[in-house]
């Protein structure tokens, strides 16, 4: 029952994790080995799901004190108990309301003095209780420790108590100890932007509202601007115009020297944040007209490489239809002038979209901008292997691999040697996945194969030229073969493609065993990947 108990009780408390982590958009923490604090974007671990809570960096090495000041009621001691809450619940495996580049060391323990500790029973006045934590602080401090300390030596002289407060910071540092401390006494205040142990920083005011920004400035130390605070709060003009004249006029100067370095720094730091959302926003604009333009370009692609395969469609039909013509003139009685004259306009056309024509370089341009290519290296190649060829734009197969760098590839009736520089495969190294399968498979045997002198043509797959059989049953699949072959004979086409996709392979196998078995088909095999790959099947009719 107790081991039963346990469980529910971890299991409530890391859902109640989990659902805190998810409401602030916790980030897990690994502490580090070095004793050193780095919040970044870091909010108070019980105001993190407000909206308009401030987010701020704390950036804060082992072994160095960081003195916050500025005026009352500007959140420093916030501050410190949201770094205090951050070491703890880094120990305790709880996510951080920080963002995802921050870090946190492993700090035991974490010493504090918060609040005033007088105490009429033990005679303790606010600065002796003051006094008495900072020496058991002091005594217990080490390299791992973290020291928060909020009003470090208030209640006395302020002379003699900065004295003493600059004392307890540097001796804590030289511990090793990591400290946060926030102050009022000016000496200190100065005291932190020279020491080399030190860090200044200063909570934010806004001068024109009145009003604290809540947000942390570093290496600046802030006015306290109690006068002001004190006019937010009620005060009577008439008293604090009196109290203004008490003050000395250096401290008045400083204090105004202060205060237009705030606001100096405040500005900067707005318009840092500033150029930040405009960035931001800047780099989701070109990201959405990026993809738009990838789109605009594929799209642009697949339409021109649609209409370049339509047009060799057309061109092949005509040929076949010229072939047609070159029948019947040796049995009827036509010119022989208009025959020419036929030739001549399908020959034009075909020269429009032949290899190597503008078409065809726009075309095979495009196609080759939506893939990243390379040059092979010679040791990768063998025969039988696929590469692409820019010159002619097509995909080709290697025949021979000289020694001396250059490679004899076959493209339909195309054969020549190219430097390697002149081919390119696949950058991601499907080229090589595709080869592999291919050296895998078994070669069909094919019946009347043409010799391999005898010129192909490299077929262009187009919906004239393509059968579908998806969903057909086999004995039906085969019948429309028969009929197919029938019909490309009839029109004169020299290469046809039969879609029967991958399926079970039953109608794939099938429909590749039943082509060999045809007569008029000299040659078949799987299509090549750019005109589907193995769910297709491309065969050539001999003459």
């Amino acid at each position: 029952m107790r081991a039963a108990e346990s469980a529910c009780i971890r299991a409530d408390e890391l859902h109640a994790i989990a659902r805190y982590s998810e409401s602030v958009r916790g980030v897990a923490i690994v502490p580090t080995a070095e004793s050193c604090i780095e919040l970044r974007g870091a909010r108070h671990p019980l105001l993190a799901d407000h909206e308009r809570v401030v987010a701020n960096d704390i950036i804060l090495p082992a072994a160095t004190a960081l003195v916050i000041s500025g005026p009352n009621a500007g959140g420093k001691t916030v501050i410190l108990k949201m770094v205090g809450l951050a070491a703890w619940m880094v120990r305790s495996g709880i996510p951080l309301p920080v963002a995802a580049d921050s870090q946190m060391g492993w700090f035991d323990p974490v010493l504090c003095n918060l609040g005033d500790a007088q105490s009429i029973t033990s005679s303790l006045s606010t600065f002796s209780a003051h006094v008495a934590d900072l020496s058991a602080i002091l005594k217990a401090a080490g390299p791992t420790t973290m020291v928060l300390l909020d009003e470090v030596a208030a209640g006395t002289d302020p002379e003699e108590g900065a004295a003493l407060a600059a004392a307890v910071l540097e001796s804590l540092a030289t511990r090793g100890s990591t400290v946060m401390a926030t102050t009022h006494h000016e000496p200190l205040k100065e005291l932190a932007t020279r020491h080399p142990q030190l860090r200044s920083a200063a909570v934010g005011f806004d001068l024109q509202t009145m009003l604290p920004t809540f947000r942390l400035i570093p290496d600046l130390a802030g006015p306290s601007t109690a006068l002001a605070v004190a006019a937010r709060f009620g005060m009577p003009a008439d008293v604090l115009a009196r109290a203004q004249s008490f003050i000395p006029e250096a401290s008045r100067d400083r204090e105004r020297l202060l205060r237009e370095l705030h606001a100096e720094r405040s500005a900067a730091e707005e318009h840092r944040l500033a150029i930040e959302v405009e960035l931001v926003k800047q780099r989701a604009t070109r990201l959405q007209m990026e993809e738009q333009r990838d789109e605009f370009e594929a799209r642009e692609s697949r339409e021109l490489q649609a209409k370049y395969r339509d047009l060799l469609g057309a061109v092949v039909r005509a040929r076949a239809e010229l072939s047609q013509l070159e029948k019947q003139l040796k049995h009827e009685n036509l010119s022989a002038e208009m025959l020419h004259e036929a030739e001549q306009l399908v020959d034009a056309a075909a020269h429009v979209i032949a290899m190597g024509s503008p078409v065809s370089n726009i075309a095979q341009t495009k196609n080759a901008g939506q893939l990243k290519t390379r040059q092979p290296r010679l040791e990768e190649l063998s025969a039988g292997a696929k590469v692409m060829v820019p010159k002619w734009g097509v995909t080709a197969e290697v025949a021979e691999v000289a020694a001396r760098g250059e490679v004899r590839v076959v493209a339909g009736a195309l054969r020549a040697w190219f430097p390697l520089q002149e081919l390119r495969v696949a950058a991601d190294g499907s080229w090589a996945r595709r080869n592999e399968a291919t050296a895998k498979a078994p070669k069909p045997k094919l019946s009347n194969a043409l010799p391999a002198a005898s010129p192909r043509v490299t077929p262009v797959r187009v919906d004239s030229n393509t059968l579908d059989l998806r969903g057909q049953r086999v004995d039906e699949a085969l019948d429309q073969v028969d009929a197919f072959v029938d019909q490309m004979l009839r029109g004169g086409e020299r290469a046809a493609f039969v879609l029967h996709g991958h399926g079970t392979g039953a109608l794939k196998q099938a429909v590749r065993e039943h082509l060999r078995l045809i007569s008029h088909i000299s040659d078949s095999s799987p299509a090549a990947a750019e005109d589907g790959g193995d769910a297709f099947t491309v065969f050539w009719l001999g003459r």
